[in-house]
């Protein structure tokens, strides 16, 4: 059985203490916080505080390996009403204690539960691979929040669609949000998945390759793991190969976003996300766009109008999109350009 201790505070002071079947829940309120509560917030909250544990408990918790925490894993969260950002996670240089600093106004949203769970796989993931690469323990996280709660983060997705074209390797700063390539990543990883292993390969990227030490990061992590599967999919040989057909994917058929039963391996996105991408007047400004287009980003043409203004791209993969059923996908130029459209994904520099 799981022994995840969970520790809620509000700054100091009013101790509070609940059991759970497999989790031990302190919460810790601040006095001044909270004397300037109604009667009848404080019942809210305390309602609410039991709604998060009991999340935590049975959401949470059944997710996680048993043989991935340690014995009397401990996480502390503080719900802070001066926090600047929604959620932060974080180690406490002195004593080694894991940490989540929680903006108490966030308690009574609808993303409180998604939040948590975000914070609080940072929390397990930095416990087993403290050094891993930001863009991994980033989508992974958002990943776990869909395993968790059963919902997708809207905000980032909705601003990868506004803004597409991200540099996959961008570094993520602490002070800019950069949704969109919180986007990125989150779906990168839920293709990954659901091509190449699932929920196995998810808890094997969050610890690493049994008997590795953990000396693998990164692409290296990803790339090892690849490898070593017995996955027959191209997509799932390399990490090259993932992240080239995920940008592919990226773009194809749109519109049957958890078609599992079906056998074309590119659905991806919703209807409502439609990637939105720049139109080109000519040739010259195609290579333009090209030219300055990070490495393994992509971008989509209509094939008549390839054909138009006769685009080229020698540093390319190309696959050809119908965007009508049955969607079919085909790196063979078709005969028929209606109803085609031209993915390029960019695999080399010039």
């Amino acid at each position: 059985m799981k022994n995840l201790l969970i520790i809620l505070s509000i700054f100091l002071s009013i101790n509070v203490f609940i059991k759970a079947n497999e989790l031990n829940l302190t919460y810790t309120i601040s006095k001044n916080f909270y004397s300037e509560l109604s009667e009848d917030k404080k019942l809210q909250l305390d309602l609410r505080l039991n709604e998060i544990q009991n999340f935590i408990t049975n959401n949470i918790t059944p997710e996680i390996p048993n043989q991935l925490l340690p014995k009397n894993f401990s996480i502390k969260i503080f719900l802070d009403n001066k926090a600047q950002r929604d959620g932060l996670y974080q180690t406490n240089t002195n004593t080694g204690q894991h940490e989540i600093s929680i903006n108490a106004f966030q308690i009574y949203s609808q993303g409180i539960f998604s939040l948590i769970a975000h914070e609080i796989f940072h929390a397990i993931h930095a416990s087993v691979k403290p050094n891993e690469a930001t863009w991994i323990r980033e989508g992974l996280a958002q990943l776990f929040e869909y395993y968790t709660t059963g919902e997708f983060n809207g905000r980032n997705l909705s601003e990868l669609q506004q803004k597409p074209i991200v540099n996959f390797f961008q570094p993520y700063e602490i002070e800019s949000s950069s949704r969109n390539l919180y986007g990125l990543h989150l779906l990168y990883f839920y293709y990954l998945t659901e091509q190449c292993g699932g929920k196995k390969l998810f808890w094997k990227i969050v610890s690493g390759l049994q008997g590795d030490k953990f000396y693998y990061e990164g692409i290296d992590l990803i790339n090892s793991i690849l490898i070593n599967e017995e996955n027959k999919n191209f997509q799932c040989k390399n990490f090259n190969n993932s992240l080239m057909f995920f940008e592919i994917a990226k773009h194809h058929n749109n519109t049957q976003y958890l078609a599992k039963n079906s056998p074309n391996t590119f659905f991806l996105t919703s209807l409502n996300l439609k990637l939105n991408y720049p139109t080109f007047n000519s040739n010259k400004d195609f290579q333009e766009f090209m030219k300055y287009l990070p490495l393994f980003s992509s971008t989509k043409v209509p094939l008549s109008k390839v054909q138009e203004l006769k685009l080229t791209c020698p540093n390319c993969q190309v696959a050809y999109s119908e965007k009508k059923f049955p969607y079919n996908l085909t790196t063979q130029e078709p005969k028929d350009i209606k109803n085609i459209d031209v993915i390029f994904v960019k695999i080399d520099e010039e």
